[in-house]
């Protein structure tokens, strides 16, 4: 990847969305390779093989109104840049000359999706997610004392109200499947659906193993237990098949639930739009040396 070649495609991305877009900007402690100008705020693009002190020329750019983004084309962790986790570092991939960004560890956006998101405030540093539906796998088990037939699920997936999905074993531990709300909502939706089966019991069981109390599923009829080596074998076996009648999507977005989410991440146009408005739209202050694109 060229660095003047990435430029180009961002000051082309621009020209598509008619954005004024200016090149090699100079601020008070801070240089953009390309500054664009949106609404009543600017969005930097810096492009480089490595960046160090991303922390303070963030701050730097912060105070003039602008919103510094890095994106880096070495790989992070070779960079001296500490803390950049929290930063609006991204790296850069090319796979067969097509480039994307890596939003966070299971996102990637094309630079151009990329580009728009970030520009139109899509792209933001998460603190929380709030879940608004969940896509539960359902499979049919049977107990192996009592041989009688029920069902047991997991989470497959986590729609958030922000935009983001979170996928199991990717972005979430299949144990919040064991979080009461949760089961609860399975529990009505396998009231309304028959066709589920019963719903394995689900509740705090004494682990001779670890000495502790652990939620557990356990058999509806003779409360055997079904322990997370169980559950485990049953994501193993599932978790990469395609979506074919098992998986069920439950509303869950009265439930009060939180996920935390220290990643950056892409939310919906709604959501942009109501955080824009939120912004003042007074000018920046600072004179800045532009060149205009």
């Amino acid at each position: 990847m060229e660095r003047n070649v990435l430029i180009r495609q961002i000051l082309q991305v621009c020209r598509d969305q008619r954005w004024e877009a200016l090149v090699d900007v100079s601020g008070h402690q801070w240089h953009a390779d390309v500054m664009v100008n949106y609404a009543n705020y600017h969005v930097a693009f810096n492009v480089n093989r490595r960046f160090t002190h991303v922390n303070q020329t963030y701050h730097a750019m912060r105070k003039q109104r602008v919103c510094g983004c890095w994106l880096a084309i070495d790989e992070l962790q070779q960079m001296p840049c500490y803390g950049y986790e929290c930063q609006p570092l991204f790296q850069l991939n090319e796979v067969f000359h097509n480039v994307s960004v890596q939003v966070n560890a299971a996102m990637e956006l094309p630079l151009a999706g990329f580009v728009t998101a970030l520009v139109k405030g899509r792209i933001r540093r998460m603190q929380q997610l709030t879940p608004r539906f969940i896509d539960v796998y359902v499979v049919k088990a049977g107990c192996a004392w009592c041989l009688n037939d029920f069902s047991i699920f997991y989470l497959r997936r986590i729609h958030t109200k922000e935009g983001v999905t979170l996928v199991c074993r990717k972005d979430f531990d299949e144990d919040f499947s064991f979080n009461p709300f949760v089961y609860r909502s399975v529990l009505e939706f396998a009231e309304e659906h028959r066709q589920l089966g019963h719903m394995a019991d689900l509740r705090r069981r004494h682990n001779a193993t670890s000495s502790s109390d652990l939620f557990s599923f356990g058999c509806p009829h003779c409360k055997n237990i079904m322990g997370n080596l169980f559950l485990g074998e049953v994501v193993r076996d599932t978790i990469h098949e395609v979506d074919n009648g098992g998986v069920h999507r439950i509303n869950v977005e009265n439930s009060g639930l939180t996920l935390p989410f220290q990643q950056w991440g892409v939310i919906n146009d709604s959501c942009s739009t109501m955080l824009r408005k939120r912004t003042s739209s007074s000018a920046t202050k600072s004179k800045l040396k532009t060149q205009k694109y």
